[in-house]
């Protein structure tokens, strides 16, 4: 406050504003809470107009990101990390993502995470680790929790948000539209909130393989000219989904909130830059289709929770059927120069599809005693099935340098497939977890 300035009873009112989280699995107040949390609540989120996570863990102390790919990031908490390069995605990630009580990390390509948009976000709870009593797998490191907006039973309310800017330079346009809207169907009872949303964002990296002349060179000598074009605004990402829950509370003592998520994530190109924000890859032109490198990233789940307040405890079940799709281009012809260098002379392209089927369900008793004594109990079960598929491809002219004498032969003219790789993974996880306190005075807990 400065001096000789009066606060408004308003301003009072935001001065004095408890902040209370949930990392401990009850809400407790920040202040109290003896644990390393990084909270930020909705205002904070708006007047910051965030987005999505690299928006702020990148200021949060010891936190980083890296931005491998839309659907597999990687977050790093305190410098633990099983794998930042992503590939050894058996190990999983050392920091687990939730959306709400939805466990969100690890399912996409190699074992990355996905970015789920911040739109109508209550807060978000970054807890530095260990975690692993709380929150299980993948929370080695830490948590980060995005907490969505409930349901409102008592106001009809609604918003849309539109916002334009634009990336000088190498950049262009980026815009964001989002639509909230929350229905009581029957006052203090029942209510549904619906959330929609778009977000585009421009690259800023250029490709110059037309500059390139080793690639440009071998391309043209290989007959692969169209795979040689220069192009802009790689790294552009798109994303569109939406959500929609219904609360009922039928009593003070029970509340079942029913929940839908979807968000389709396009990407063009990849964030890696060598000097000067440029790369120097090849296309795939029309040997694999038209596509050109990049990601597509699926998600999609139905999330049930509902809460029993028994009085001297309250009893919460979440359960949780997830879908995700990852799907990556890439050109890997660096990964196939011996064969280039043993006389295949033509150029590789790679596609990498990854599906998850999750089914999720954790009950939790939480203590709501009068006296120092309180615990917190839960079993937890989580069965993934996925699969991954992936595709080498040839490019160019093959009759060049290829070798169809075999029959029937590997690949040739209208079959460009080199190998093709399928893997079927299964995980199960089952625990019990519980958790004991004991308050020897105001200031200690045991």
């Amino acid at each position: 406050q400065v001096v000789g300035q009066e606060v408004s009873q308003a301003e009072e009112q935001w001065l004095l504003e408890e902040v209370v989280v949930t990392a401990t699995k009850r809400a407790v107040s920040l202040q109290d809470t003896a644990l390393s949390i990084t909270a930020l609540g909705s205002k904070e989120i708006d007047r910051r107009n965030l987005a999505g996570m690299g928006d702020y863990l990148s200021a949060v102390p010891g936190v980083n990101m890296l931005d491998q790919a839309m659907g597999s990031n990687v977050f790093i908490i305190r410098g633990i990390a099983s794998d930042p390069d992503g590939e050894g995605s058996t190990s999983g990630p050392s920091v687990g993502t939730y959306f709400g009580e939805v466990p969100v990390s690890g399912l996409g390509s190699f074992g990355g995470s996905v970015d789920p948009r911040m739109v109508d976000i209550e807060r978000v709870e970054i807890l530095r680790g260990p975690q692993g009593t709380l929150f299980g797998s993948s929370s080695l490191a830490g948590t980060v929790r995005n907490i969505p907006k409930s349901p409102n039973l008592k106001e009809l309310e609604g918003r849309i948000k539109a916002t334009y800017s634009n990336t000088a330079s190498k950049g262009g346009n980026n815009s964001k539209i989002e639509g909230v809207v929350n229905i009581p169907l029957v006052e203090d009872v029942l209510a549904i909130r619906a959330v929609a949303f778009r977000h585009d964002d421009s690259g800023y990296i250029d490709n110059i393989v037309e500059s390139d002349p080793a690639l440009s060179g071998a391309a043209t000598a290989l007959g692969a000219a169209d795979l040689v074009v220069n192009e802009n605004d790689l790294g552009a990402t798109k994303y569109v989904g939406g959500r929609i829950s219904a609360l009922w509370q039928p009593s003070d003592k029970l509340s079942v909130n029913l929940q839908y998520v979807t968000q389709e994530g396009e990407q063009k190109g990849y964030p890696w830059v060598s000097e000067g924000y440029t790369i120097s890859a090849l296309q795939f032109g029309d040997a694999y289709g038209g596509d050109n490198e990049g990601v597509d990233d699926d998600l999609e789940f139905t999330n049930l929770v509902a809460e029993y307040d028994l009085g001297w405890a309250s009893v919460l079940s979440s359960t949780t059927w997830l879908e995700q799709t990852n799907k990556t281009r890439f050109d890997v012809t660096v990964f196939f120069l011996p064969f280039i260098q043993a006389g295949f002379r033509t150029l590789f392209f790679g596609q990498n599809t990854f599906n998850s089927d999750a089914f999720v369900q954790e009950i939790r008793l939480t203590s709501q005693l009068d006296g120092p004594l309180q615990y917190l109990l839960g079993v937890y079960y989580e069965d993934v099935e996925s699969n991954q598929r992936r595709e080498n491809h040839t490019g160019g002219d093959l009759s060049l340098g290829l070798d169809f004498r075999a029959s029937p032969p590997r690949f040739g003219p209208g079959n460009t497939k080199v190998s093709e790789v399928f893997k079927d993974l299964s995980t199960q996880q089952q625990a019990v977890f519980g958790e004991v306190s004991y308050d020897i005075s105001e200031q200690i807990e045991l």
